[in-house]
């Protein structure tokens, strides 16, 4: 069984290197891919490393547009599985031989994705679920050549949500592996307790709130069953941002931006969409 990891870069630090040389000792492909618009110390350092293959964008191209340039790199290649991960994320690469086990294993699925954070907390070896985080995540190529897959369209976010729903409207399962997780970074959201009650937002800029809440409803406007969790999570989201965060202004006009931008079938990088 063949797997190529993928690692999308965007102005790296220090760990990233760590991180990769955990990948380097899993597999024997580990692709690189840098979606920096300038070169920094990290990423001159990172494209010196010996046994990856790095490739610079010039530009940020987006996680979508990195993502299917890994998967069509990894099918050329014939590979069998493309493993993502996130340039912050920490794979446990001591679980070597366990994690290739339930590869062999479980070949039903489609996805089979390493717990992230121990946040799934099943008894079960492996549970299925209707999605997950791309950071982990092992695909299927076989599978992965039925759909549509990665969507540069969406730039940034839910681009992982994207990809499941297709799996999953296409029959074809994701299962998380419970006992086996990454260390996983979710951003930078702050915390904020009121009456008692630990409130998490997510702290994000509001050109990310734009492109967070666009996709969003595209995506649930396309599949209102399956994204329904997700919009009405959203909508809990966008309270918390209004009551508690910053620049709360620039952030709404950007999200209702977005939001009209969803509505009209405006996609792709903002830059380009202004």
């Amino acid at each position: 069984m063949k797997i190529c990891a993928c690692v999308v870069l965007y102005n790296p630090q220090k760990e990233a290197i760590a991180n990769i040389r955990k990948l380097m000792a899993f597999t024997l492909k580990v692709l690189v891919l840098d979606n920096s618009s300038s070169t920094n110390e990290v990423s001159s350092n990172i494209e010196k490393m010996g046994g990856i293959t790095y490739v610079s964008f010039g530009s940020n191209k987006g996680i979508g547009f990195a993502l299917k340039y890994g998967a069509e790199f990894a099918i050329a290649n014939k590979f069998d599985y493309l493993l993502t991960m996130d340039q912050d994320s920490v794979f446990p690469f001591k679980s070597k031989k366990e994690i290739i086990d339930e590869l062999l294993n479980n070949p039903q699925y489609s996805i089979l994705a390493l717990n992230y954070n121990s946040k799934n907390k099943a008894e079960e070896k492996i549970s299925q679920v209707n999605d997950w985080i791309t950071s982990g995540s092992f695909i299927k190529l076989e599978d992965y050549l039925q759909i549509k897959g990665f969507s540069e369209e969406l730039f940034i976010d839910y681009v992982d949500y994207d990809l499941c729903e297709q799996f999953v409207s296409k029959g074809f399962k994701i299962g998380v592996i419970n006992d086996i997780s990454i260390v996983h970074q979710l951003g930078d959201p702050l915390t904020k307790k009121i009456l008692g009650k630990t409130l998490i937002y997510s702290n994000h800029s509001p050109e990310r709130d734009y492109y967070r809440y666009r996709n969003e409803l595209y995506l649930y406007k396309r599949n209102r069953a399956y994204f329904k969790a997700l919009h009405k999570a959203e909508k809990k989201n966008l309270i918390l941002i209004l009551l508690l965060e910053k620049n709360r202004i620039k952030k709404l006009k950007m999200i209702l931006l977005g939001k009209r931008h969803a509505r009209k079938g405006h996609l792709g990088q903002l830059s380009v969409l202004k």
